[in-house]
């Protein structure tokens, strides 16, 4: 059975611990972001859907207007990650010239926003990064900060799902 793209994209939107853990499936009423990441079938599904939302949000990036994510500045997703591991570029001002470290910021906020798009957390997204810009808020950094204490390995876990993700 083949999913449709608004399917997918509604189910990206759930956090993992939302359909890991619930009372209709016999697991406790919630998770926690450490449980999820600790919990197999909660982070088997978080890797899930961070990789929908990773795709979701390079969409958004492609599309963007210039200036959204930093002034004078152009975006585009990359069709596959080049030989360094980037997958966005970013030009500056009119001659178009490559912003390496304007990458890099954007990367992580792609990266970190969709982490907590799908990690189970009592907060309104709003709360811990700009719907916009992406920046994350000090509310934001103190989730991925547990869940980096709790899974050491978190981030060469999710890696694999921003090298096989497509635009």
């Amino acid at each position: 059975m083949r999913l449709g793209p608004a399917i997918i994209l509604g189910l990206a939107l759930l956090r993992a611990s939302d359909l890991a853990a619930s009372p209709e499936n016999g697991g406790p009423p919630a998770l926690g972001i450490c449980e999820c990441v600790k919990d197999s079938r909660c982070w088997g599904l978080t890797k899930t859907f961070f990789a929908q939302v990773v795709d979701v949000k390079k969409k958004e990036v492609e599309g963007a207007l210039p200036g959204r994510y930093f002034p004078r500045t152009e975006t585009w997703a990359l069709y596959s990650a080049d030989k360094d591991g980037h997958f966005l570029r970013v030009t500056c001002g009119p001659a178009r010239a490559p912003c390496a470290s304007y990458r890099d910021q954007l990367e992580w906020r792609l990266v970190a926003s969709a982490l907590l798009k799908v990690l189970p957390h009592r907060a309104v997204d709003d709360r811990l990064f700009h719907p916009v810009t992406w920046i994350i808020t000090a509310e934001g950094e103190a989730a991925l900060s547990e869940a980096k204490r709790c899974r050491p390995g978190l981030w060469s876990d999710l890696a694999p799902a921003l090298t096989a993700s497509a635009r």
